[in-house]
């Protein structure tokens, strides 16, 4: 059960399980872990109250406006060789096919 309160399911002398999700909204990693997230309790059902709160974090808060160009962005910020872009790409694109996520987050051209 996700929310905490008086007689929505909290069991009694048990408080809620307090969960911080803390994402950039653009972020393809964050999207998959709040789905892993939302599955996982999916799972536990009402076995468990859920506070659930979501909280912003900007990745690149000195993005330029118009963004820039993605493969660039990653080799700049994380040092990655062409190899390493190619193979972390790859796992991500993996994941997003195995939770049935939305791919064209993934093909776009600008790093936000």
């Amino acid at each position: 059960m996700i929310g905490a309160g008086e007689g929505d399911g909290v069991p009694s002398g048990g408080a809620a399980m307090k969960i911080e999700f803390i994402s950039d909204v653009v972020c393809p990693w964050c999207a998959i872990g709040l789905h892993a997230l939302e599955r996982a309790l999916a799972r536990i059902g009402d076995g468990v109250a859920v506070d659930l709160h979501f909280r912003a974090f900007e990745l690149n808060p000195d993005m330029a406006r118009e963004g820039e160009d993605l493969r660039e962005h990653l080799v700049r910020k994380y040092g990655l060789a062409p190899q390493q872009l190619e193979r972390s790409q790859a796992a991500l694109r993996e994941l997003v096919r195995k939770y049935g996520l939305a791919p064209q987050q993934l093909e776009r051209s600008q790093a936000a």
